[in-house]
């Protein structure tokens, strides 16, 4: 097996960013989901509920974030300071205090609306993962786990089942894997090294109406999550994808080979 594709997401529900090599770090890859957009409460935004998210374009700079959004003129926006004013910002359980980028106030407000604001974890905000799952991890802004990895071979499955082309970009994973001799095992798998970096696999992903929407053309459908509730639903969730915690730093390249270890 080897690694196919690798993404980051440096805006968080925005599009993601594909990437021939990643740095592997305690909360997943380099850059990914550092950068978060609030309302006035301070609760996170995310395709759910404003899927034009997912036609936000926003690429890493060397100390900050470019976003281009179709309408308006793009911006470019500096991390704040770790001294800067902070704010109190809730990712589903989580509670961080944030600082926010006061100079993108106008510009994410004529986007996302009033009272909106975009903020950045620095390196001093953890977040811890679910203790039940991952204890001792952290991770990022993402929902839940540091890295999701999703398989061909399960992908593949899933669209014969559905009858349906499913772009990979639906289920928006860290690290795409090609190989697999059968779909889902990735459910059974343990420790798994990739490159340098080696891996745990925690727990399932269980997905969202976020997969419903074409990745390009944000049409809405029933699929995937119509097939995967009938052929992978547990309980209350349905699932696609694993989510994996580092078990140390490393490097990821497209093409490494993907080992399981256990």
């Amino acid at each position: 097996m080897i690694a196919s594709a690798l993404w980051i997401y440096p805006l968080k529900g925005a599009r993601g960013v594909p990437v021939t090599s990643a740095e592997v770090t305690p909360r997943g890859f380099a850059g990914d989901r550092r950068w978060m957009v609030v309302g006035a409460n301070g609760r996170f935004l995310s395709a759910r509920t404003h899927p034009g998210m997912l036609a936000l374009h926003a690429a890493l700079r060397p100390n900050g974030l470019r976003i281009e959004a179709a309408g308006h003129d793009a911006i470019e926006v500096e991390a704040p300071a770790t001294d800067a004013p902070r704010r109190t910002c809730t990712v589903w359980s989580s509670t961080l205090d944030l600082p926010e980028a006061v100079d993108a106030r106008r510009w994410i407000e004529a986007v996302m609306g009033p009272g909106t604001a975009l903020v950045y974890q620095p390196d001093d905000a953890h977040r811890p993962t679910d203790a039940a799952y991952a204890p001792g991890h952290e991770v990022s802004l993402a929902d839940g786990y540091p890295v999701l990895l999703a398989s061909e071979t399960s992908r593949q499955a899933l669209e014969k089942e559905a009858g349906m082309g499913l772009d990979m970009r639906r289920f928006r994973p860290s690290l795409v894997v090609d190989g697999a001799t059968e779909p889902w095992a990735e459910d059974d798998w343990q420790d798994v090294r990739v490159g340098e970096a080696r891996f745990r696999n925690v727990k399932p992903c269980g997905r969202c109406a976020v997969t419903t929407f074409d990745p390009d053309t944000l049409a809405r459908s029933d699929e995937p999550l119509r097939t995967l509730g009938r052929i992978r639903k547990v309980g209350s969730k349905v699932l696609f994808g694993a989510n994996l915690v580092p078990l140390g730093p490393g490097t990821v390249r497209v093409g490494d080979a993907v080992v399981i270890e256990s």
